[in-house]
């Protein structure tokens, strides 16, 4: 028995290679090309062909013209620690300035400067006012250059396309005049429209510190607050005076009173009258009388008399004296004291009218006070705002670099458009060449050559 080598055991191991009729290989599609040379040159040939005639024939150089803008800052003063610091807002950005640029009263001013210079290109010129404005919005271009850093204010630069170049950098420099008129304007009429509600509040402040500064002086003119005043101080001075006199008084008075205790304590002690005893002889008129038939019988008679006692008599007229002298002292005890609740009704009642002219008069002063504050403070920014209109509106806004005439095109792009030409038109003779390749009839040798290999 003859041993099989491994080689062929191997290949009989392997599937056997089967093949499909309408499998499509590299070779064939080689074959294809092959046969459809002349289609795979001619198609490209005749888009470049066209695309030259377009641009030869057909189509307009465009030119552009570029302005640049700056918009600073807006500087705004800003009170702190009572210290004034300027400080940089941004009052625009870049959308706010776009939507001014293309606003309809900025594009039809642009229009208006065109026609006054007769600069009206020629494909607008038998166009309606909305057809210029889209065509004309369509030739403008708006590119942001500002930097990361907002506080630097913003940089905008226009571009403006037409075919001519000396018109494309009027277009530019009449769109950025017109612009910038407009975005200048934005603080200003803020301001002033801050200025017209802040006119009305200042006129509104006026007439009340006018009727603030009418009720004081009808207040100073109608009120008795200083005489009151005066006539209170003179009150309280006489009471004092009095409330001395009258407490010097009661020290007199009880004196006084000590004084009559003492006398009627010494009457007292003291006889009205003196019994005295003297001889008959002593009285001329006895002696007479007794003649001298009795004068040896009223030897021993004796003549008894009642005299006053002058220490007594003494003491009852100092008596007499303290009362009237305590009558007297009382009856000015009496007067004084009512004097003294006559002068504590008024200078109640007095200060009661005081205090309550104080207050009005407090209130009058507050609103006064605060009538001239507000007024101060409201004309002091009415020329703050002033100060700041006439500021913003010299240069917020301003060009840059004005836009001049690039002759060089811009559009159309030669290059460009002939190797997009040359690229679709090989697409489009590859796409051709397969497609009537595959809808060509196959010859019969073809068919009987397939049906041996199956």
């Amino acid at each position: 028995m003859n041993a099989v080598p491994a080689r062929a055991c191997y290949n009989c191991l392997m599937p056997e290679a089967t093949s499909y009729p309408d499998e499509i290989t590299l070779r064939d599609l080689v074959e294809v090309l092959k046969r459809r040379w002349r289609l795979l040159v001619a198609v490209p040939a005749l888009a470049v062909a066209a695309a030259a005639a377009y641009l030869i024939l057909w189509a307009k150089p465009a030119y552009e013209a570029a302005a640049t803008v700056s918009i600073s800052p807006l500087q705004v003063q800003a009170r702190l620690e009572e210290k004034i610091q300027v400080e940089d807002q941004p009052f625009i950005g870049f959308s706010g300035y776009r939507s001014i640029a293309y606003s309809e009263p900025v594009l039809r001013e642009v229009l208006a400067g065109l026609r006054q210079q007769d600069s009206m290109p020629e494909a607008w010129r038998d166009r309606e006012d909305g057809e210029l404005l889209e065509s004309l919005a369509d030739s403008l271009k708006l590119k942001d250059l500002s930097p990361k850093n907002a506080q630097a204010g913003l940089i905008v630069e226009h571009r403006a396309r037409e075919g001519d170049p000396r018109l494309a950098a009027e277009i530019a420099n009449l769109w950025v005049d017109a612009t910038l008129r407009r975005v200048n304007a934005v603080p200003v009429e803020r301001t002033r429209a801050v200025l017209e509600v802040l006119e009305e509040r200042l006129s509104e402040s006026e007439a009340r510190y006018r009727k603030a500064q009418q009720a004081w002086e009808a207040f100073q003119r109608t009120s008795t607050l200083e005489q009151d005043q005066a006539a209170l101080s003179a009150f309280t001075n006489e009471r004092v005076r009095l409330e001395g006199e009258l407490a010097q008084l009661r020290q007199n008075l009880a004196a006084i009173r000590a004084r009559i205790q003492a006398v009627q304590a010494q009457l007292e002690g003291e006889p009205e009258r003196l019994s005295l005893e003297r001889s008959v002889f002593a009285d001329p008129l006895a002696t007479t009388l007794l003649g001298q038939r009795g004068v040896q019988e009223a030897a021993e008679l004796r003549l008894v008399d009642q005299e006053l006692n002058p220490v007594y008599v003494r003491l009852q007229q100092t008596l007499v004296d303290a009362r009237t002298e305590e009558a007297r002292l009382t009856a000015r005890e009496a007067a004084l004291q009512e004097r003294l609740e006559e002068l504590e009704a008024r200078i109640a009642d007095l200060k009661a009218r005081v205090a309550e002219a104080q207050v009005r008069a407090q209130q009058v002063q507050e609103q006064l006070d605060l009538a001239r504050s507000e007024y101060i403070a409201l004309a002091q920014k009415r020329n703050d705002l002033r100060i700041e209109a006439a500021s913003v509106q010299r240069s917020l806004a301003q060009v840059l670099a004005p836009a001049y005439p690039m002759f060089d095109p811009v559009a159309p792009k030669t290059a460009l458009i002939l190797a997009l030409a040359l690229v679709l038109g090989g697409m489009l003779a590859l796409v051709w060449a397969f497609v009537a390749d595959a809808l060509q009839p196959a010859p019969e040798g073809a068919n009987a050559s397939h049906t041996m290999k199956a």
